[in-house]
C-alpha cells in the first residue's frame, strides 16, 4: 500500500512540474509575440488588396489567433487582433534565449 501511495505522489509531482514548465514557456512565447508583432493601426482598414502573404494574428495578451490570415491588412480588419507576425502561425516558435527572461 505504501508503494502505491508513493508512486501516486511521485506521478502527481512530475505532472504538476510539467504543467508549470509548459505555462512558463507559453508566457515567454506570448511576450515574444508582443515584441515582434507589427501592431494594427488605430484606424482599422475597411478594404485590403488581394495579396497572399500569410500572417499570424496576435491578440492583446500575445496569444495567436487560431486562424491564419492572407495578409496583415486582413488580420487587422478583425477588432480582436492587436497585430500580426508575417508568416504562418506554425512558424512561430519560442526562441530559447527569450525563454530565460
Amino acid at each position: 500500500m505504501k508503494k502505491i501511495v508513493l508512486l501516486a505522489t511521485l506521478t502527481s509531482v512530475f505532472f504538476i512540474a510539467g504543467c508549470v514548465s509548459n505555462q512558463h514557456q507559453k508566457v515567454a512565447l506570448y511576450k515574444q509575440n508582443l515584441q515582434s508583432m507589427t501592431p494594427c493601426p488605430a484606424e482599422r482598414p475597411m478594404m485590403c488588396t488581394m495579396e497572399h502573404n500569410p500572417t499570424c494574428g496576435i491578440y492583446q495578451d500575445g496569444s495567436m489567433s487560431p486562424v491564419e490570415y492572407s495578409s496583415g491588412c486582413i488580420a487587422c480588419t478583425r477588432q480582436s487582433v492587436a497585430g500580426y507576425i508575417e508568416g504562418p502561425c506554425s512558424n512561430i516558435t519560442l526562441n530559447q534565449e527569450n525563454a530565460k527572461e
